[in-house]
């Protein structure tokens, strides 16, 4: 018991100088980039995993994460692995850095059960109409044990969403589909303590775009891209809808997958509708049964 509190203060004094760390270099780069606009991150983060090395990559991927965002951005960090979500919400300051110890405040995950990334608790964030003044990017930073519901993948089909996977795997299916395109998954490794490099310049850009990736801002609302793009697409339908026309993730249909850890909770429609038929056809086979049987008992009566 006393080894196990020994190490959590260890644990979380090591990630405490290294956001340290982290909050001087983001000054000394600067605090806003000329490219960056203000955003609303949507953060969800899986803690569950087998490994604490995995945990630790995932600790400083959102620190850094977080450092790299302009300020005036509004985070929403949602935390799974556990019975109960844990929440933390606010605006991005780098004078107010309240935030960080928190996050290096977060148990060992070795105290937390293996939960599904369920639609429910991303649906007010789809669903929020009200707020149209800044884009809006969502970040799933998950593991090789992560699981996550059909209905959250569809639900995210034309939003800007990355996936940082950390495991000695890599990424299945279900996480490639999950991210707009390639370029918005990134694999946490022992290099984390690196540059994030490319993936920033990929926040930026999607900070610039405030509509779904099938439409673009005219300066007062959303309009589709197919107004402005053709099938050679000009270099203003480029820069306005650079994801115009990605249907399906990296051309992927979906599909569920195993892994160590637990499967995808994935249900489709069709396969509701054949659970539906079954039963309806399973009633009405009863019901006819129970007629053939009352009736050869009325007759052995006579």
């Amino acid at each position: 018991m006393i080894y196990e509190i020994k190490k959590m203060k260890l644990n979380w004094m090591i990630t405490w100088v290294f956001i340290m760390v982290e909050q001087v270099n983001s000054e000394n780069r600067g605090i806003q980039s000329g490219n960056c606009l203000p955003y609303k991150a949507v953060i969800i983060w899986d803690t569950y995993t087998e490994g604490y090395r995995f945990f630790y990559y995932q600790r400083v991927f959102i620190v850094k994460l977080i450092n790299e965002m302009p300020d005036n951005s509004k985070i929403y960090l949602k935390i799974f692995g556990s019975d109960t979500t844990s929440f933390l919400h606010f605006d991005k300051d780098h004078l107010n850095d309240t935030w960080v110890e928190k996050i290096a405040g977060i148990n060992d995950p070795a105290r937390f059960r293996n939960t599904s990334i369920s639609f429910e608790i991303i649906k007010n964030d789809v669903f929020d109409i009200l707020n149209t003044s800044m884009a809006v990017e969502y970040f799933f930073v998950v593991n090789e044990c992560s699981k996550i519901e059909e209905q959250v993948i569809k639900m995210l089909q034309k939003q800007k969403t990355f996936v940082a996977f950390s495991g000695d795997t890599d990424p299945s299916a279900v996480w490639t589909r999950l991210s707009t395109n390639k370029d918005h998954l990134i694999k946490l490794n022992d290099d984390i303590h690196g540059s994030l490099g490319p993936f920033v310049d990929i926040l930026c850009t999607d900070s610039l775009l405030m509509c779904d990736t099938d439409m673009y801002w005219n300066g007062f609302r959303c309009y589709r891209c197919s107004y402005i793009c053709t099938s050679i697409p000009s270099e203003f339908c480029q820069k306005e809808c650079p994801y115009y026309g990605i249907q399906t993730r990296n051309g992927k249909q979906p599909e569920s997958t195993d892994s160590d850890c637990g499967i995808l909770h994935s249900f489709s429609t069709r396969s509701y509708v054949i659970l539906t038929f079954v039963t309806i056809s399973l009633v009405f086979l009863c019901i006819h049964i129970g007629v053939i049987l009352k009736n050869e008992c009325d007759k052995k009566k006579e």
